[in-house]
């Protein structure tokens, strides 16, 4: 549990000493929580100083700058999994953001979060940076490259917020329609519409992303190969890419319509879609 919560918590941007320091007693602060609450060796009523003070030292052993060997091993796993992270996260969140009900942001998430449970996740958020951020968000091409300073999750959720907003009773109100997926990838997307008279929005998303992009670049364009993603019946000629402002052309093949997943994510690894 100990290490698969460093994996999940590592930072992705160095730290210095302090932050080192820091974070090493948020994970010490997590564990004994965890341990208390289990109630196995000790608890909050009946706590035993000597399993804890041994957590303690254990922790502080595992996480030690002098651990060398150690650190250089995990660094190279905490970036791979951050990487696969990343995509994951989007994924995540376009789905939060287009699926029927109210998406629900806890404070700070609109960047990369690695807070623990209370009282971790009630630290103090630096929403100055948020804003600062928020003024020079870039080019999306631009934010896959450099995803460690958190801005290609505040722009992907800048723009769905934006495109929910512009159609609100689309997303309150629209049906909730799954895609079919064909093709040689099929296993790696996810795709929904959401549908209310003649006005419709699709989300499509990639996933399981570690085996279709085993050296961890972004899953866009022709990894997809002939994968295609079903449209709904009434669907226009084209759909607009939201977050790259491109065209995904609509085809009919099979007596179905569908579009081109390598089309859909072309340029960005997540897609909602509106009619152009």
């Amino acid at each position: 549990m100990l290490y698969q919560t460093i994996v999940g918590t590592w930072p992705v941007q160095p730290m210095s000493g302090e932050q080192e320091r820091e974070y090493c007693q948020r994970i010490t602060d997590y564990m004994l929580k965890t341990m208390r609450e289990a109630k196995v060796f000790t608890s909050w009523l009946n706590p035993s100083e000597p399993h804890e003070q041994a957590m303690t030292r254990f922790v502080e052993m595992v996480l030690s700058p002098a651990n060398a060997a150690f650190r250089r091993d995990f660094g190279e796993l905490a970036s791979r999994v951050a990487r696969y992270g990343v995509y994951n996260s989007l994924a995540q969140l376009a789905i939060k953001i287009g699926a029927p009900g109210v998406p629900d942001f806890y404070q700070g998430t609109e960047l990369w979060d690695f807070s623990l449970v209370d009282p971790d996740n009630r630290r103090p958020v630096d929403y100055e940076k948020r804003r600062r951020l928020l003024e020079n968000l870039g080019d999306p091409a631009e934010l896959l490259e450099h995803p460690e300073d958190g801005r290609l999750k505040l722009f992907a959720t800048t723009t769905m917020l934006k495109a929910r907003r512009a159609a609100h009773d689309l997303f309150r109100c629209g049906r909730y329609e799954p895609l079919a997926i064909d093709g040689s990838a099929r296993e790696h997307v996810f795709a929904f519409a959401r549908v209310l008279g003649q006005r419709q929005a699709i989300v499509a998303v990639p996933r399981l992303v570690a085996s279709l992009q085993p050296d961890g670049s972004a899953p866009t364009g022709e990894v997809w190969r002939d994968t295609r993603i079903a449209v709904p019946d009434d669907a226009p000629r084209c759909y607009r890419q939201a977050f790259t402002g491109e065209c995904a052309a609509v085809i009919e093949e099979g007596g179905r319509r569908w579009m081109r997943a390598a089309d859909v994510f072309a340029r960005f690894p997540i897609a909602l879609l509106e009619a152009a």
